[in-house]
């Protein structure tokens, strides 16, 4: 199950996947995540900090990195790759 994670504006990114109970366990581990229940997706605060914590989180996961994330945000890229 696939985890995808995009750039919503210079303040927010933007995480999507199907439900998944560890997934979403993991998400409320961020501080400030929240669910978007009209985008069907998760949001966090785009901060370094809450990068490493996405990182820890999900290594192991099979997270896809948006390619202009990918470009801008070094941690992510390096560690799952883009997309």
């Amino acid at each position: 199950m696939e985890i995808t994670i995009c750039k919503g504006n210079e303040y927010w990114l933007v995480v999507r996947f199907a439900y998944a109970t560890r997934y979403v366990e993991n998400m409320r581990q961020i501080p400030g995540a929240r669910w978007d229940r009209q985008a069907r997706v998760w949001k966090f605060g785009y901060t370094y900090l809450n990068v490493e914590r996405f990182i820890a989180l999900f290594d192991g996961c099979p997270v896809v990195v948006d390619g202009e994330l990918g470009l801008e945000c070094e941690p992510l890229e390096r560690h799952f790759g883009g997309a």
